[in-house]
């Protein structure tokens, strides 16, 4: 499954997010299962302190551990997505088309 995570940060804590990706870039080595894979991104909007990340996730634990690890200076939102046919599909079944 796909997700978009959004998210803000606290500006004030960039060293520690910085030093925090560091670590996840190392133990996505370790364990590859214990994050989902990245898609997409992270981006940051510019002139904000908010951005999105686009993951494939296996297991939602993937995305808890996400959240978990850069909390507090980090927020974070997850929002499934689906590929047009996939979401056309589903609605033509729910519908009884």
């Amino acid at each position: 499954m796909k997700y978009v995570g959004f998210w803000d940060f606290d500006p004030e804590a960039l060293d520690e997010i910085v030093r925090k990706s560091r670590l996840s870039s190392e133990e996505r080595g370790r364990s590859p299962g214990k994050y989902p894979e990245i898609l997409l991104g992270p981006f940051v909007i510019d002139g904000e302190r908010r951005g999105f990340t686009v993951y494939e996730v296996k297991e939602p634990e993937q995305l808890m551990n996400v959240a978990e690890h850069y909390a507090p200076e980090m927020r974070y939102e997850f929002k499934r997505i689906l590929e047009t046919a996939a979401y056309a599909e589903l609605q033509g079944v729910r519908n009884g088309d």
